[in-house]
């Protein structure tokens, strides 16, 4: 006769706790669908361009790199949303008092006046030898700022995205001790700024509308961690820009890259996020 085995029960004194399993996220229509659970205006066609374009970065093996992705889509309630990190949403916001939705291109339309000014983006782990930021904006004219400041850690340094009325006459990175300007761009274009830092060896680039991704200057080196991203004015107030010289134009995309990208790889996001930008009326005249 065969032997049995008898298990003895065990009390639990507390109930067992629920375990919550997390949705891998593989594909482009996986983190798009759980963006689009954020950012819940955004339409069928727009999740389609947007799967196209994560989808491509993947097959390129630049998503993997990439540690936020701002979209901006899915109107005012939903243009803040991460579609990278996607369960560590930031805080923050365009200038309150000068920020309307442009319908036609999809994208928030900012025109801030004076020191109107949004919310600083913090952002960890960046390495300063090696990340890469790009940042996507469709001006409306030559009379333009820039949106985009960094801030170093201990918030004396800063490295601006800015032009003409903040005392520079083209876009620029100023970073210490040296200055890059971004003077190849196209005053009422599509354009992607990119400050890229590779194993240590800085770069500045633009691409405006379809033309190729072009080198306009070599990056100084950081000293210190990336703390935070401010998508508005950040000026005293002798360097605020009157109200006809401040931004006018839309917000497209930014992404932050955990790592720096070779030109192969920059020419292949900034494509990316020039199509779908298209895909989306981005491109459309005024």
């Amino acid at each position: 006769m065969g032997k049995a085995i008898i298990f003895s029960g065990v009390a639990v004194a507390t109930p067992i706790q629920t375990v919550n399993f997390v949705v891998p996220l593989v594909t482009g229509a996986d983190y798009v669908n759980q963006y689009s659970l954020l950012a819940t205006a955004v339409t069928a066609p727009q999740k389609t361009s947007l799967t196209t374009f994560v989808d491509n970065l993947i097959t390129a093996g630049i998503w993997n790199k990439v540690s936020n992705c701002f979209p901006m889509l899915g109107g005012l309630n939903g243009y803040t949303k991460d579609l990278k990190d996607l369960r560590n949403q930031k805080t923050w916001n365009l200038p309150p008092l000068s920020t309307t939705w442009d319908s036609s291109r999809n994208a928030p339309y900012v025109f801030p006046i004076g020191l109107d000014g949004g919310t600083y983006i913090p952002f960890t782990g960046i390495v300063n030898t090696n990340f890469c930021l790009l940042y996507s904006v469709k001006q409306k004219s030559s009379n333009e700022k820039y949106l985009l400041g960094i801030k170093n850690t201990d918030n004396t340094v800063e490295s601006l995205l800015i032009n003409k009325n903040g005392g520079w006459n083209y876009p620029t990175w100023r970073t210490t001790p040296m200055t890059s300007v971004l003077s190849n761009y196209e005053p009422n274009g599509n354009n992607i700024f990119v400050l890229n830092y590779l194993n240590g060896t800085g770069s500045t680039k633009v691409k405006s509308n379809n033309s190729a991704l072009l080198n306009v200057g070599v990056a100084s080196a950081f000293t210190k961690q990336i703390a935070s991203i401010n998508l508005s004015l950040d000026f005293p107030a002798a360097g605020a820009a009157p109200v006809g010289n401040a931004f006018y134009g839309n917000l497209n995309m930014f992404v932050v890259c955990n790592a720096g990208l070779t030109d192969s790889e920059l020419g292949i996001i900034s494509n990316a996020i020039n199509t779908f930008n298209e895909s989306c009326g981005r491109n459309t005249a005024w």
